[in-house]
């Protein structure tokens, strides 16, 4: 089994962020320095690191770096004496995807992966294949019984693709108010949320519809997360029950796949802020196929790590879609 990435455990921060549990002796926590927060970024970040990819040359530099800093701060191991704790991970790269293909409308419609949908599985598995799944809108893709809020309400899905409208519904609302917090996004607004009340409801793909100013980020984000090599945290039925297919699409494809079904709007689906249910044509159907590389290891867990440094990922993908469209290197910042 691979070794991918792992991440350093000092025992001296993680009695720091439990000293109020019992049995853990309370610590003097030092003053954090910014211009070493600062230094240590910036290193990280450059060229050097390679983007600190699970598995690469990048990675093991990141681990003897940060264990060298620890050390030098001080600090001990918080796993016996060992600075690392594997945790199971499966690495997986969406090769050969097709396109996505919707059927049975006025117009067929085949749209690029990349450009117009990104899509991949959180199924482990070889292949995944999507075809001739009927399309339903679900709304917001929301099941929320403590706010008398179910967009599945009344609804088979199961073995369908679900199209799904990103955030909350009261997203509009300029005030932190509503009930879904306005402007705060809440979990449901979340795509992660989306996916998983999707796969609770038997659905064989989901896919959210991209709105940049609901979303509060462009499609190159979408694509430069979504493209190339993704990591699922390994389990043991190896997602099974999780929707064959998960996904985003761009809002002027799915605008054309609404009129195709004979729901042609002004605003498009971007209207439809309550419920959901409508089948998007009667006969309408989606395809999907994709091959999946897969390779198992160890990843460490990011706890310590999540509560302090802003790191930057830099890894080759898809042109940028703004002021260098020739430069391929993507450029990611993730609060760890």
């Amino acid at each position: 089994m691979n070794r991918f990435a792992r991440l350093v455990v000092p025992a001296a921060l993680l009695s720091a962020c439990s000293a109020t549990a019992p049995g853990i002796p309370d610590v003097t926590v030092p003053e954090i320095s910014l211009k070493t927060m600062q230094d240590v970024v910036t290193q990280l970040a450059s060229d050097e690191f390679e983007g600190r990819s699970p598995g690469t040359a990048g990675e093991e530099k990141t681990v003897a770096l940060l264990i060298e800093r620890f050390k030098a701060a001080g600090l001990e191991p918080g796993n016996g004496t060992s600075w690392t704790q594997d945790v199971p991970l499966v690495e997986m790269t969406a090769n050969n995807v097709s396109a996505l293909t919707f059927t049975g409308g006025k117009v067929p419609l085949s749209l690029t992966y990349g450009t117009q949908f990104v899509a991949g599985s959180y199924r482990i598995q070889p292949k995944t294949v999507v075809k001739d799944s009927d399309v339903v809108f679900v709304g917001y893709g929301i099941n929320a019984p403590e706010k008398g809020w179910n967009d599945y309400a009344d609804i088979d899905v199961k073995g369908k693709t679900v199209v799904i409208l990103v955030n909350d519904p009261d997203w509009q609302t300029a005030e932190a108010k509503g009930e879904f917090n306005g402007r705060a996004m809440t979990y449901y607004g979340r795509w992660t949320y989306k996916y998983e009340e999707a796969a609770r409801q038997g659905a064989a793909a989901a896919l959210i519809v991209h709105d940049t100013e609901p979303a509060a980020y462009g499609w190159n984000v979408v694509q430069s997360s979504w493209t190339g090599t993704q990591y699922l945290a390994a389990t043991k039925d190896n997602g099974a029950d999780q929707t064959a297919a998960n996904g985003w699409i761009q809002l002027d494809q799915t605008k054309a796949m609404f009129a195709g079904a004979g729901q042609d709007r002004r605003e498009g689906p971007r209207e439809r802020v309550e419920g959901g249910g409508d089948l998007v044509g009667e006969h309408l159907g989606t395809g999907l196929r994709l091959e999946n590389a897969l390779l198992q290891g160890n990843v460490a867990t990011g706890f310590l790590l999540i509560l302090t440094i802003p790191l930057f990922s830099i890894r080759l993908g898809f042109g940028d879609a703004g002021n260098y469209p020739e430069d391929t290197t993507v450029r990611q910042a993730y609060d760890l």
